[in-house]
């Protein structure tokens, strides 16, 4: 071989036709006249100018852990602040926790207002709602059944329900309103009950200046029955899907979190008939509701 027979091989090679992606490229021929020359980028080397060497370029390093950093201080300098302002029935100084807590979970609740609907007759209901809270958040971080729990000597339940009473009360939560289409079930209650709190004592306004909000959508695995085997009456009103990355059945519940701290604003679960679009539109107009947009 030489450089005349690779040269003569290369004229011989059938080049593919040009196709409209081709129109793209800057050094495609259009009307006379190439993109490159049309648009005149990259310029020409004498077209370059210099700068001053005293100007330094603007390097930056992990600038997206920086940012983040100050929005995350900046949301939590915010969540104080509205803490120490909320109005509160307990002693507690302001900006003590049991303020928050007694905001969320207390007499006056939403939450409390919505278990009292399915809480069993009970001459101390707010004590037996407590107690169901202590047990369940014992019974989420521990994740194994109560049961189990209970049994296992190294646990100690004995501030918590019994299972019975336990299991009682979450059958109750069940049966609420079942086969009643026109009426909330009990997630529905405690859903609302989550995002009016939110709403109202956490919401920025446009005088705390901008807010960063992500959207997530949180995969709840649920081993349920196929759909052909429940009765009308015993739907929950809840999306049932696969999820294909887990590989696991259940529901989605999507959330609008504060974009630093993850804090969640407003969380709604997917609903039959619904898409993710329905339940992002839903969201933000509950979230806005104070405010005249149109969606």
């Amino acid at each position: 071989d030489n450089e005349e027979d690779r040269d003569s091989a290369m004229l011989d090679f059938a080049l593919p036709e040009e196709n409209d992606a081709d129109s793209n490229r800057l050094d495609v021929d259009v009307g006379g006249e190439t993109l490159l020359e049309q648009t005149g980028f990259p310029p020409k080397l004498d077209k370059w100018k210099s700068i001053p060497f005293n100007t330094l370029p603007k390097v930056t390093v992990d600038r997206a852990r920086e940012d983040l950093w100050e929005q995350g201080k900046s949301e939590i300098t915010f969540f104080l602040k509205q803490i120490a302002n909320l109005n509160s029935t307990t002693n507690g100084q302001d900006g003590d926790i049991d303020k928050l807590l007694d905001l969320i979970f207390g007499l006056d609740s939403e939450l409390y207002h919505a278990f009292k609907k399915i809480l069993p007759h009970s001459p101390d209901k707010f004590a037996l709602y407590c107690k169901f809270l202590a047990t369940f958040y014992f019974v989420c971080l521990n994740n194994r059944t109560y049961k189990k729990l209970h049994s296992y000597t190294r646990s100690d339940t004995s501030g918590f329900l019994e299972p019975k009473q336990f299991d009682a009360i979450l059958h109750c939560m069940d049966e609420y309103q079942k086969g009643k289409p026109n009426k909330p079930r009990f997630w529905k209650l405690v859903e609302d009950a989550f995002n009016k709190f939110a709403r109202d004592n956490f919401m920025l306004s446009p005088e705390d200046g901008h807010v960063y909000l992500g959207l997530d959508d949180d995969k709840v695995h649920f081993a349920h029955r196929l759909k052909k085997n429940i009765s009308a009456g015993e739907e929950s009103d809840l999306k049932r899907v696969r999820h294909v990355k887990d590989n696991a059945r259940g529901f989605t519940n999507h959330v609008i979190a504060f974009a630093a701290t993850g804090v969640p604003i407003q969380q709604a679960f997917e609903q039959e008939g619904q898409t993710i679009f329905d339940c992002f539109v839903g969201l933000m107009r509950n979230l806005l509701v104070s405010i005249h947009v149109i969606i």
